[in-house]
């Protein structure tokens, strides 16, 4: 059995064909609309059309509180669209295949559960560092999803008490790498030295860039405290 996988994150949409072994065929990434769930159905289903027949389905993870039962966001994470609606219904009538969705960190805590680092463990945490920040819990062998499928969201974990409305204050905008580049602005010249990506920062780092090591390892000092 094949299956078209997506990984859709706040900033990329990761995708390639799947088979039982976990071996991946015909992988790529793109862009993530951030305009409308519309735009973001489109690009799905132009990525699976060259696929159309040989995949029996689609399997999907997505940022945000995700009813995997249902196949519905209940909070759409990075992409605000997706807040409260439906997903794998709609997609599976427009590729008529069977769609099954789950939340992003949930599904890297599965991975490492069935054939990773985790294998074997009973109870583990997954720290996933992207756009935001993805958390899956593993609790007696299963993924934890929670009543309201927000177990283990540790994006939205506060760093203080002192402004409840500030989502500067939460773990999502500070130990993500969107906080790793908001320390990187800090530090750097911008009118000699232009924005940069996450990608790019990393080159820097493996390239042995002083000021992108000590900011490195300072967002490192954020995130284990």
């Amino acid at each position: 059995m094949k299956l078209m996988v997506f990984d859709v994150g706040g900033t990329e949409i990761k995708y390639c064909v799947m088979d039982e072994s976990l071996a991946r065929e015909e992988a790529g990434s793109v862009p993530t609309p951030m305009s409308t769930q519309e735009e973001f159905f489109d690009l799905l289903c132009r990525l699976y059309e060259p696929h159309r027949g040989k995949v029996e389905g689609i399997a999907m993870c997505l940022p945000g509180f995700i009813d995997s039962e249902n196949g519905r966001c209940l909070g759409g994470g990075a992409l605000r669209y997706n807040h409260g609606r439906d997903v794998a219904g709609p997609l599976s009538e427009r590729t008529g295949v069977p769609v099954h969705i789950a939340n992003d960190g949930k599904c890297a805590a599965l991975a490492e559960l069935r054939d990773g680092s985790l294998k074997g463990c009973r109870n583990a945490s997954v720290y996933i560092i992207g756009t935001g920040v993805g958390g899956g819990l593993i609790i007696n062998g299963e993924i934890l999803n929670g009543s309201h499928f927000t177990a283990g969201e540790f994006s939205f974990l506060r760093l203080t008490n002192t402004d409840w409305h500030d989502p500067g204050t939460t773990v999502g905008m500070v130990c993500s790498t969107t906080g790793l580049l908001d320390l990187n602005r800090r530090f750097v010249d911008f009118s000699t030295d232009p924005l940069i990506t996450g990608r790019q920062f990393f080159e820097r780092v493996n390239a042995g860039d002083a000021m992108s090591l000590k900011i490195l390892r300072r967002f490192c000092m954020q995130v284990a405290m």
